[in-house]
């Protein structure tokens, strides 16, 4: 099973030491598929297709998500039809990650909460895809090149080093310096 989008991996999510690589990856896609409604209803079958992995490591990997407190499983029964909505205790703020920190205080079922951004500059600037998009078009480079750029640094937090960046179009400027050229291939008739 091929899927059609990125999936976004928080730093928080992607330095802690407590959850297993597998799980890193299944829980950015619980981000991911739930951006919208706020849960993710996808099934073990999904999640085992999507990773190559047997539909009982799925279970095992999502049961361990849940003690640690990264995620909230709930069941709804709708017409005889019992559904799992998992819902992240880490949530993708509207405008993308912006260095979620896990942090506060443990509640009692071992959860988080007080979860908040990082006090850096670049939280209070939404940096948007198509404003990025747009300047990449205009700088004669390709969308595709743009979403690169921008995945990028939204998958490590807006930062170079520890830095937060403080002018996005600069960063980018430097980015599409490097870019190398596309080579037309001769086609031998």
């Amino acid at each position: 099973m091929e899927t059609n989008y990125y999936i976004i991996i928080p730093a928080s999510i992607r330095s802690a030491k407590d959850i297993s690589p597998t799980q890193k990856l299944i829980l950015g896609e619980i981000i991911t598929l739930s951006k919208n409604s706020g849960t993710c209803w996808a099934s073990n079958r999904y999640f085992a297709e999507v990773y190559d992995i047997s539909r009982r490591s799925v279970i095992t990997h999502i049961q361990e998500l849940e003690s640690k407190g990264y995620v909230k499983i709930r069941y709804k029964t709708v017409d005889q039809i019992t559904q799992r909505h998992i819902e992240p205790s880490v949530k993708i703020p509207e405008g993308g990650v912006k260095n979620l920190h896990r942090g506060g205080e443990k509640i009692s079922q071992g959860g988080v909460k007080n979860l908040h951004p990082n006090n850096t500059s670049i939280n209070n600037t939404s940096i948007i895809l198509s404003e990025v998009t747009s300047f990449f078009v205009k700088e004669k480079k390709t969308e595709q090149d743009a979403k690169d750029f921008f995945y990028y640094y939204e998958s490590i937090g807006w930062v170079v080093g520890k830095n937060p960046v403080r002018n996005w179009k600069a960063l980018a400027k430097k980015w599409i310096s490097n870019i190398k050229p596309q080579q037309k291939l001769k086609v031998l008739e």
